[in-house]
């Protein structure tokens, strides 16, 4: 009984991680190689793969310095961002979920 409830367990964990693994883009060692500001108090843009960008809501300031920091230095980061992509001042861009800078 114990056997079949761990199996059911781990099917059970199995298929709920396939599942939020299909809820991301991510992008490994990336470099931010451009960022897109408006006036005013607007969502920030920045560039991790050629025509693909990804965005930070504008009073994430933390976050927001963070990549203004990985773009002025060219250091390296592995960027996770929602699959999902809106519009954001005219250009698609998947929100960011998780910066882990090297």
């Amino acid at each position: 009984m114990k056997r079949k409830a761990w199996l059911m367990g781990a099917l059970v964990m199995f298929c709920a991680s396939s599942a939020v693994a299909d809820t991301w883009v991510v992008f490994m060692s990336a470099r931010v190689t451009a960022i897109v500001q408006w006036q005013d108090n607007a969502d920030v843009l920045f560039e991790v793969a050629p025509q693909t960008y990804c965005y930070l809501p504008a009073g994430e300031k933390n976050a927001i310095a963070l990549v203004t920091t990985l773009y002025s230095t060219g250091r390296k980061a592995d960027i996770h961002c929602h699959a999902a992509s809106v519009t954001v001042g005219g250009m698609p861009a998947h929100r960011v979920h998780r910066i882990i800078a090297r």
